[in-house]
């Protein structure tokens, strides 16, 4: 494992992830808006842990990094294909388990889903593509 792949993969992919996420955020509250402090379980926006929600993609592209650096010489191809595949394996173990639970558990507005799955489908790729590129030059 190479620390300093890690260290900046979490950093410039957690940082792309938090941007593509608002960018999803705004687009979809134009097509099926929804108040994610209206869902039940939410903390209100007051509350001072809520600040810690905003480094959620830091956090999820640190354990994207380090499984990345623990699979990547198993993904074969050129860059733009092992960063695909590995947004593929992310989207497959992230976000279709996720939808799953939450739809047959949880009564969530269709915003939510529309949100999280455009956000996976444009951050993932994006993020793989961050990882594959510091593999290669770090």
């Amino acid at each position: 494992m190479n620390f300093k792949r890690i260290v900046a993969g979490t950093i410039l992919a957690g940082i792309s992830f938090l941007v593509i996420s608002l960018i999803c955020s705004f687009i979809v509250s134009i097509v099926a808006p929804f108040d994610i402090f209206q869902i039940g379980g939410m903390r209100s926006a007051n509350d001072p842990v809520m600040i810690l929600f905003w480094f959620s993609p830091i956090v999820f592209s640190l354990a994207a990094a380090i499984v990345f650096s623990v699979i990547s010489k198993s993904l074969e191809g050129t860059s733009t294909k092992r960063a695909w595949t590995f947004a593929g394996l992310l989207f497959l173990i992230v976000v279709i388990p996720n939808m799953y639970l939450i739809s047959t558990s949880m009564t969530y507005p269709l915003g939510f889903f529309i949100e999280n799955i455009l956000t996976a489908v444009i951050a993932y790729p994006i993020m793989g593509l961050v990882f594959v590129r510091l593999d290669e030059i770090l």
